[in-house]
């Protein structure tokens, strides 16, 4: 069978109905939300090494995640959905804070340690 000859993989991908868009109801949105909560409360931990800020994005994120939920399809990862939502808005706040020059700081703790100094070897 010569190139030419083999099936289109891409010809049978577009041959197929689009799916259609399910949204969860209001109840099982928010049972589903409520499930990821200690798991969004622990990235965002992570990306502002701060337990206050952390739970700050998170709240955020759950208000931007409900406002969002007829565009949620259901039977994905809420997870993983609420997760880039929560970055976006890490990363928004980290541009806006460095923009404005505010007094939150929205970097990771550890980014601002200080470097060790450098000891000289004699030799």
């Amino acid at each position: 069978m010569t190139e030419s000859e083999q099936p289109d993989d891409r010809e049978d991908a577009a041959a197929e109905p689009p799916r259609e868009h399910v949204a969860l109801s209001d109840p099982e949105f928010k049972k589903q939300l409520a499930t990821v909560i200690p798991h969004l409360r622990a990235f965002g931990r992570s990306l502002s090494g701060s337990r206050d800020l952390a739970d700050d994005l998170v709240q955020e994120t759950l208000l931007k995640a409900w406002a969002a939920r007829q565009r949620f399809q259901a039977g994905t990862n809420m997870r993983a959905w609420t997760f880039i939502i929560l970055r976006n808005l890490y990363l928004s706040q980290m541009r806006r804070a460095r923009f404005k020059g505010s007094g939150t700081i929205w970097w990771p703790i550890g980014c601002w340690r200080r470097p060790r100094a450098r000891i000289a070897m004699s030799s």
